[in-house]
């Protein structure tokens, strides 16, 4: 799933992301030793456009400025990185933030179709958080928009190389009557996903499934952060 590996990609020593100076500049303060993988990132107001790993992995142009900060721990079991025992935490805010330009096509996975027009979402406010403690990852998604409503909620309980852990999580979406008014067909397009559908007019997407062989099911889910055992 394109927006889990962004966040877990784009997520020790004495070097603290929290304290980087405020240039608009994502800081790489990585490192590595022959006991551990320290992930380190920070940057105030960085552009979206600027941090790779959020265009590349969404596949679609990005915009606005995000506060990113990333700092976690992978301990090595016999030389290699073993993620089952993780811990840190990351989190990314932006504020004024769009995805997709009316340009550009989304690719998917279809037997049907090898794009999509995307159209543009408006995001007021994004804060998506991860908390790893003891190798099992938790992490919430909370975005306000003119568009789209939604809710992410996703465990994993990291295996000793990353594509093998199992996952679960929920995603709750609905698109808004102003979203159908300003741009029907992107209205159209996340309305027809073929999720499964609540009372209240949210469609649900269940994730199940190893990294390597993520399901996406439609399955009503709870959508609800759970706090880290």
């Amino acid at each position: 799933m394109r927006w889990f590996v962004v966040l877990l990609v784009a997520c020790g020593s004495s070097s603290n992301p929290r304290d980087v100076p405020d240039d608009h500049r994502l800081h790489d303060l990585s490192s590595e030793t022959s006991h551990a993988k320290y992930v380190r990132y920070g940057g105030k107001a960085v552009s979206l456009a600027d941090v790779p790993v959020v265009a590349d992995k969404l596949g679609l142009p990005v915009s606005g400025t995000a506060d990113v900060m990333i700092d976690v721990t992978i301990p090595k079991t016999f030389g290699s990185p073993d993620y089952s025992k993780s811990s840190g935490s990351a989190s990314i805010t932006c504020t004024k933030c769009g995805v997709g330009d009316h340009k550009a096509k989304l690719a998917i996975d279809s037997g049907y179709f090898a794009s999509v027009d995307f159209g543009q979402l408006t995001i007021d406010h994004l804060e998506a958080t991860m908390t790893i403690v003891n190798g099992k990852l938790t992490s919430s998604w909370k975005l306000t928009s003119p568009d789209l409503e939604v809710q992410v909620a996703l465990e994993a309980e990291l295996a000793l190389t990353f594509e093998n852990s199992v996952v679960r999580g929920c995603i709750r979406f609905r698109p808004t009557a102003l979203l159908r008014k300003r741009d029907p067909k992107m209205h159209d397009l996340l309305s027809l996903t073929g999720a499964a559908r609540d009372d209240e007019g949210f469609d649900h997407i269940t994730l199940a499934g190893t990294v390597d062989g993520l399901r996406r099911l439609a399955q009503l889910c709870d959508a609800r952060p759970r706090r880290p055992s």
